[in-house]
């Protein structure tokens, strides 16, 4: 899976979907596996709700996702 920016909780649920799907994973695996509840599993897959960063850290290390966070590039358009 390449790099990708998420600027919102749609795109996290949607990154994390694939990655589970590309690993053959029904969302009860990845339940099990994490300790996270099926049903907050989906409802970060269709980003209809906040992520607990303990939360995402678990689904990140079983998915084997890295996560970044870094300074916002400035955006020449607001210089």
């Amino acid at each position: 899976m390449e790099q990708q920016r998420i600027y919102s909780l749609n795109i996290l649920g949607q990154t994390i979907k694939r990655a589970r799907t590309e690993n053959h994973l029904t969302q009860k695996d990845l339940a099990d596996m994490t300790g996270v509840a099926q049903p907050t599993i989906s409802d970060i897959e269709t980003g209809e709700t906040n992520v607990r960063m303990e939360t995402l850290l678990k689904l990140a290390s079983v998915l084997k996702l890295d996560i970044f966070i870094q300074p916002q590039q400035p955006n020449k358009d607001t210089w």
